[in-house]
């Protein structure tokens, strides 16, 4: 991983898609997992084992200052996980957004209209209004 400037942030990070920074750590996934690093060290440490993600984002609890993972799986189930703790949010979510401590997601009917929902990390979950 490089900056803009050139110079070489981290040299083993073997990451599949997008990074995310919060609270001075860079979130990344690996083939095992969601990984968490500062820029002091070339490691990481692992955040969520989960394999079957292909999809993840990261929000934050700023009250309670807990960092939550979102990820979505191959199967279109949408988890959080924070702490120790998991929830599944939606079995059939089709992409997500995180404002904050929030995911908005979307499902489709079986006439393809997509419905929007919020949820918070704990599994509660609203329909917007359409």
């Amino acid at each position: 991983m490089i900056d803009f400037n050139g110079t070489t942030l981290k040299n083993k990070m073997n990451s599949y898609e997008d990074g995310y920074f919060i609270d001075g750590f860079l979130y990344y996934r690996e083939y095992d997992g969601v990984y968490k690093t500062d820029f002091s060290n070339d490691e990481g440490e692992l955040v969520q084992a989960a394999s079957d993600i292909y999809r993840f984002g990261v929000g934050q609890d700023e009250e309670n200052e807990k960092v939550i993972v979102y990820g979505e799986n191959y199967d279109n189930v949408l988890n959080a996980y924070f702490d120790d703790d998991s929830y599944a949010l939606c079995d059939d979510a089709r992409d997500f957004y995180i404002i904050g401590e929030k995911v908005i997601f979307f499902t489709y009917d079986d006439d393809y209209t997509r419905h929007y929902f919020i949820s918070s990390y704990d599994g509660e979950y609203a329909p917007f209004e359409e």
